[in-house]
């Protein structure tokens, strides 16, 4: 009779050399989440952890009929009956960027389905050597992308009907998964590469089985119950490469539940129940799972290394310039004191250069530049050293008036001649004082004055005359005895055309009706104001106002003050600042 031929080859993701070598029955990895609290059993989280983090752990597998063949006519053989496993588990986190994994199976019984019940003897599986590289950053309540390659190495410790490869293989798979509070989830598809192999039964009728490179895929979510349990679900499936995708029920699958208990650092434990949903190599009638390991989740990253980590530095990827100022911000302060001048070419790095054009590239402020003890801010002069007494100037001849304002500055004078000498004390300086013995009217403005006494005095308002105009009893014609007065006006008015509008008043006693009075001061008035043109004077500048008797400055009760108050008054209008602007001066 012929016999009977599988008609379900159960396919994995693995690799064994090109020559034909024993086949490894166990498909079970656990994720590096079963020990680094991300709620994963077998698949890929893309959640890192923080820097620094590493994890530690053992774990325990027992799988019962991981591989068996069935045949066409309904009967089984159970190639492998049982497979018990330890797993050697590490990790560690580098600088937020990538996690290594690291996973030693160790074998110590496989009992096998042959007539003679053999238990293998003790057999190492390959090292699998891992990595999570996050693609898309990960946040508690958002979602993360990443991809998980690995690598196993063949140890070559193997027992005879141990079912444990010893060849290369090496694969890649995509995570995406996310955590939205209580809940986590995952998703993993991915690639298992490995060459062509026959699983080596001793059994002619399966001589012709071939298993090798594989597709993956995987679903996963988990829950808190509470802060230190979740529990989980998981499915997984792998699609041999070597005989294609066949029908939907020649690929195997698997459902693991699971609960792990622990905190966020220290000891904990995983304890999971699986099953096989289809059959094929690995996916067992049942599996069940424990870990135990240890996790320190280290500190958040600290990208530019500046001892800040990232969570609190204000400048993550630059680094701390940690000169005593301002450090804790994690931002490098390249110029302390904001002054212009960087740091390192800064003498006073935490005091600011005061920018005064003197010795300013040194970075250090000068406070009193000429060291004459008068500080730059209250000193006039403060690069070259000067008294107290005038606002730190220079004053060569120490009369008080800096050489900066003394148009004299090596003939002591007083302020108000600039610190010109002034002998006759008239405000007049001896350099431009033709009287310098005489002193000039009080009254009188020193700008305008030659030094010597006149009978013409102007000050700010008027044009002061010491002398009165006389004119004939009742009559605008000027008496000869007031020319000599009104020659003197003409020139003052010539000598300062800065003084470009002069009102000539006429004033008169209350003798007389107050019509003619009127009448008679403007005719007066408009007289002096012809005699000063034909002396040369604009007769624009000078504008003749009567005002009669209605402006008397003393009581018209005599005969004296009824004579003062018979007058006339040259009143400054309007001056020329020497910028063009017309100046009215107050009154």
């Amino acid at each position: 009779m012929r016999p009977a031929v599988p008609s379900l080859v159960a396919l994995a993701a693995m690799l064994a050399s090109t020559e034909a070598l024993a086949q490894d029955a166990d498909t079970f990895n656990f994720a590096g989440g079963v020990f680094d609290h991300q709620g994963s059993l077998q698949l890929a989280h893309p959640h890192l952890g923080q820097p620094s983090g590493f994890y530690a752990g053992l774990g325990l597998v027992y799988a019962d009929d991981p591989l068996v063949l069935r045949y066409s006519n309904d009967t089984e053989e159970s190639v492998v009956k049982g497979q018990f496993s330890t797993r050697l588990q590490g990790g560690y986190t580098l600088h937020e960027r990538v996690r290594l994994d690291l996973e030693l199976p160790v074998y110590p019984s496989v009992r096998v389905g042959d007539s003679s019940g053999y238990t293998s003897n003790f057999a190492l599986g390959p090292i699998r050597l891992g990595a999570l590289i996050p693609l898309l950053a990960y946040e508690e309540t958002g979602v993360g992308v990443g991809l998980a390659p690995y690598i196993a190495i063949p140890t070559g410790q193997r027992a005879k009907d141990a079912y444990v490869s010893n060849g290369f293989s090496a694969g890649l798979a995509a995570t995406v998964g996310g955590d939205t509070g209580k809940l986590g989830w995952r998703a993993n598809l991915g690639l298992d590469l490995g060459a062509k192999n026959a699983v080596d039964t001793g059994n002619t009728a399966i001589e012709e089985l071939e298993i090798g490179s594989s597709l993956r895929w995987g679903l996963g979510a988990n829950y808190d119950v509470i802060e230190e349990l979740l529990v989980g679900a998981e499915l997984t499936s792998q699609i041999d490469m070597a005989s294609g995708l066949g029908p939907w029920n020649a690929n195997p699958m698997e459902a693991h539940l699971y609960g792990t208990y622990g905190g966020e650092e220290g000891v904990q434990g995983t304890l999971g129940f699986g099953t096989g949903i289809i059959a094929g190599v690995g996916a067992p009638d049942f599996r069940i799972v424990a870990a135990v390991g240890y996790r320190k989740p280290g500190g958040p990253a600290d990208t530019d290394g500046d001892g800040l980590t990232d969570d609190v530095d204000g400048c993550p990827t630059e680094a701390e310039d940690m000169d005593a100022f301002e450090d804790t911000d994690g931002c490098p302060d390249l110029d302390n004191d904001q002054d212009g001048v960087l740091d390192a070419a800064d003498s006073c790095p935490l005091e600011p250069e005061d920018m005064d054009a003197y010795e300013d590239v040194d970075g250090c402020p000068e406070p009193d530049n000429d060291q004459d003890g008068l500080l730059d801010a209250d000193d006039r002069c403060p690069v070259k050293p000067g008294p107290k007494e005038t606002q730190g100037c220079p004053d060569n001849d120490s009369d008080g008036v800096a050489n900066l304002d003394d148009e004299c500055p090596d003939e002591p004078g007083p302020v108000n001649t600039k610190g010109c000498p002034d002998r006759d004390s008239d405000r007049v300086p001896d350099k431009r004082d033709q009287c310098p013995d005489e002193p000039i009217d009080p009254r009188a403005d020193p700008r305008r004055s030659n030094g010597c006494p006149t009978k013409v005095v102007v000050t700010k308002e008027k044009i002061e005359i010491l002398e009165k105009v006389y004119f004939d009893v009742n009559k605008a014609t000027i008496k000869p005895v007031s020319y000599g007065i009104l020659d003197d006006v003409a020139q003052v008015l010539l000598d300062n055309p800065d003084i470009t509008k002069i009102e000539v008043a006429g004033h008169t006693d209350s003798d007389g009706n107050d019509d003619s009075n009127l009448r008679l001061s403007q005719s007066r008035v408009e007289s002096v104001v012809k005699y000063l043109a034909g002396k040369g004077v604009d007769e624009s500048r000078l504008v003749p106002k009567g005002y009669g008797e209605t402006q008397p400055i003393a009581p018209n009760d005599t005969r004296d003050n009824k004579a003062k108050n018979r007058r006339v008054e040259f009143v400054i209008l309007e001056q020329d600042s020497g910028d063009g602007v017309k100046v009215v001066p107050n009154p």
